[in-house]
């Protein structure tokens, strides 16, 4: 039996049995908000769930009405008329109890009821091989999709507008690590819906604990409410221990006692600010300046400091707005954050219908970044130098891809543009820190890899980069702090500075929900005050940057424009009041600093052991590919892909006739001297098919910094071995070399290196994954 609140008091003092307990200026009409892409985290697929009675959850947001509480309606006992000359008074009628919140959460009775499986495929089994405490511990196996798992239900345990505490200890048991999930199932008048309560890493080394608050918040006929443990791969087993579920006080977690946030931190704690012309400029809000003269030490322009606004015709550079800006915040104590010098969105028509060669391009981006960053040398503490430079799958972002996903940067100057930036903005500014700035990097592995594999190739050779932003455009299920905690680390492990730059967390993806609830407002908290635990844990004290938000109150967010439905990311509310998302911040400060890298010791001088020259250039494809189609007419365009299982480049070309090329490349990002000769060799795999036609032709070229080639001559696919590694080497490249076409390259200023593809002889009816490895100029 569900019990609402307003039909009966619930008990919940019953028994509790348990082991323990995410503006220069175009035109007046070019819009104010920010617009970054901000694809969400991939979700798993919607699982099909085989049990006819558990329909197939598709993890919708909430549509929670708002909680309120509950009045206790206890019967007043009554005096009923006498019928004896001596009045008694009968006992009061209690109301009939709940069942207890937690019944068998130890596991040490030895049984599995009244947990079960949330599909008929799960096998439940109290097991004494593992334990948290005690003796015994729940197995959960035999399971065939990751959401599978154990549930426990709550339907006759909990109360409308009632808020619960839920805690599960988890452990990997045939596997090292895998992430894991708690979810909440609510089957209601309005359908199920599944809503994600917690997510952590577990092992198969120690425990892991899954913990959320939930409020329970139903409409119409209640059928269900229970929680299970869902997340690891098909075939993947792990033990429960420890669950406990406990009824709390809304009014303590909603409560919001900070009194100046930044005063909390010794790095900037920043926020974005509309100004310029635009109708919500903080500027002309007094209600927005209370909020960020209190708790904020650091302005970031949401607009007014990006290439379309600063140079809105070539040569003419509009800085009124920005120094306003600028000024406000030195009258207030605030320092500022540069956003942002180069991005393939927000610049100028004229910009984005530039004339000109790869120097004159180049030309164009440097005065650009130098007139800029002169403008507010001294006046700024760090600049996203470089903004969403590469796509989510660890390619830079370039024309060949097509829609927004396409950079007039790279497609006319090559992913060195990148570098020429930076070393301009570091030429005009001596001390301001220099950020490389993307989204999706706090949980997407290949995305950052290839954005650390360019920051470690900058510190080589000196190309000037403080750090790396983390945009954090997140939602309230994901990614979770572990996850984030090891992107960070990835980072501090190379030195650089952290910088969370845009954080706010998206409440109601799906447009569920219509109005917030303290379940939002308090997975919101939660969200806020992980993501910051995940920065004080992970980045040691001289490598925060600081960490700002994306907004100053919900009325300012560019998500609601965007996605067309109600949501709230920010922390403070349409009314300028602060949520309980700013106490989650506040206490996510006050976790464990991480401790700071150990510096190496100079070891005792030993002699060096002979070793073979470095090479000039050598691209493993271990972290990600860089190699983009050369993309002139005639040519056609592979797909180029990833292997990171193998650390390879797959190319699959869309043959269609006779005497089809492709071109494939890479830059340097510096020019390389190859006139005295040098050896050149990669490793290529041709599917048996290409071997057996015998009409690929592949041939390796260079080209130098004017865009002049050489091509080194064919190999055919014939001479390779179908389905193993080949090896091309190619000796002395250089003046003297035997070139299968020479157009004049200037070999003191090689600056690519690619592979030509060509169907010669007939039309190839086949098709398959080339891949390409280890690619090398000694």
């Amino acid at each position: 039996m569900f019990v609402r609140a307003s039909h009966l008091v619930l008990m919940l003092s019953a028994l509790l049995i348990s082991a323990c307990g995410v503006d220069g200026k175009v035109s007046k009409s070019e819009p104010q908000e920010e617009v970054p892409e901000t694809p969400v985290e991939p979700t798993d697929p919607e699982p099909t769930d085989p049990e006819p009675t558990d329909p197939e959850p598709t993890d919708p947001e909430p549509t929670d009405p708002e909680p309120t509480d509950p009045e206790p309606t206890d019967p007043e006992p009554t005096d009923p008329e006498p019928t004896d000359p001596e009045p008694t008074d009968p006992e009061p009628t209690d109301p009939e109890p709940a069942d207890p919140l937690m019944v068998n959460g130890d596991f040490e009775n030895g049984e599995v009821a009244p947990w079960v499986g949330n599909s008929g495929e799960v096998l439940l089994t109290n097991v004494a091989s593992q334990s948290r405490s005690g003796a015994n511990s729940l197995l959960v196996s035999g399971r065939t999709q990751n959401w599978q798992g154990a549930l426990y239900g709550l339907t006759n345990s909990v109360a409308e507008d009632s808020t619960y505490h839920i805690s599960a200890w988890v452990r990997m048991d045939n596997l090292a690590s895998s992430d894991v999930r708690m979810t909440v199932k609510v089957s209601d008048g309005n359908g199920d819906r599944y809503e994600p309560l917690a997510q952590a890493s577990a092992t198969d080394s120690g425990w892991v604990e899954l913990a959320g608050n939930y409020t329970i918040a139903t409409s119409g006929d209640v059928a269900e409410i229970a929680f299970y443990i869902e997340g690891p791969d098909a075939g993947v087993s792990y033990f429960i221990d420890d669950v406990t579920v406990t009824d709390i006080n809304d009014d303590d977690l909603l409560r919001v006692d900070v009194d100046h946030l930044s005063a909390l931190a010794e790095f900037p704690i920043g926020v974005a600010v509309p100004a310029g012309d635009a109708g919500n400029s903080m500027l002309n809000s007094p209600e927005r300046q209370a909020i960020v003269e209190q708790h904020f030490s650091q302005l970031t322009a949401e607009n007014i400091m990006k290439p379309s606004y600063l140079q809105p015709s070539e040569g003419n550079f509009f800085f009124d707005d920005a120094d306003a800006l600028i000024a406000y915040a030195e009258n207030n104590g605030l320092s500022v954050h540069g956003h942002a010098l180069i991005w393939h969105f927000q610049i100028a028509d004229w910009m984005a219908n530039y004339s000109g060669d790869a120097s004159a391009w180049q030309q164009m981006l440097e005065t650009h970044v130098t007139e800029v960053a002169s403008h507010f040398e001294g006046q700024l503490a760090s600049w996203d130098v470089v903004n969403e430079a590469f796509l989510d799958d660890g390619s830079y972002r370039n024309v060949d891809v097509g829609n927004d996903a396409g950079s007039v940067w790279y497609q006319n100057i090559g992913p060195q543009y990148i570098e020429y930036a930076f070393n301009a903005a570091r030429a005009a500014d001596a001390h301001v820190d220099l950020y490389y700035n993307d989204y999706n990097i706090s949980w997407n592995d290949t995305k950052l890899n290839a954005i650390l594999t360019m920051a470690e190739d900058f510190i080589d050779r000196g190309i000037p980069i403080s750090g790396i932003g983390f945009q954090m455009h997140v939602d309230k299920s994901g990614p979770g702090k572990a996850k984030i905690k090891e992107q960070f680390q990835k980072v501090v492990d190379l030195g650089l500075k952290v910088k969370i730059t845009e954080v706010d967390l998206r409440m109601n993806a799906d447009g569920s929900a219509t109005s917030l609830t303290n379940q939002l407002l308090l997975q919101q908290k939660a969200r806020y005050q992980e993501i910051v635990e995940a920065y004080i844990e992970t980045v040691p004290p001289s490598l925060r940057g600081g960490i700002s938000v994306w907004g100053i109150a919900d009325p300012d967010t560019w998500i609601v424009p965007l996605y067309g439905n109600p949501d709230w990311p920010l922390m403070f509310d349409d009314q300028f009041e602060p949520k309980p998302a700013l106490q989650g911040f506040a206490d996510g400060l006050a976790a464990t600093d991480a401790e700071e890298p150990e510096q190496p010791s100079d070891p005792a001088p030993t002699d060096p052991e002979p070793s073979d020259p470095q090479p000039l250039f050598v691209d493993d494809f271990n972290a990600a590919t860089s190699w983009a189609n050369e993309g002139a007419d005639g040519q056609l365009a592979a797909t180029l892909s990833h292997n990171s299982a193998e650390g390879t480049m797959v190319v699959d070309v869309p043959w269609a006739s006779d005497a089809d090329v492709v071109h494939i490349k890479t830059w340097f990002g510096q020019e390389l001297d190859l006139s005295a000769g040098n050896d050149i060799s990669l490793r290529v795999k041709l599917p048996a098919d290409y071997v057996a036609d015998g009409n690929l032709v592949v041939q390796v070229y260079i080209e130098d910094s004017a865009y002049t080639p050489a091509f080194t001559g064919w190999q055919m696919a014939s001479g390779f071995v179908a389905g193993d590694w080949t090896t091309i080497t190619l000796s002395g490249v250089g003046p003297d070399f035997s070139f299968g076409y020479d157009g004049g390259v200037d070999f003191t200023k090689v600056h690519a290196i690619g592979i030509e593809l060509v169907a010669n002889g007939k039309d190839p009816a086949i098709s398959g994954a080339i891949e390409i490895d280890d690619v090398t100029i000694h």
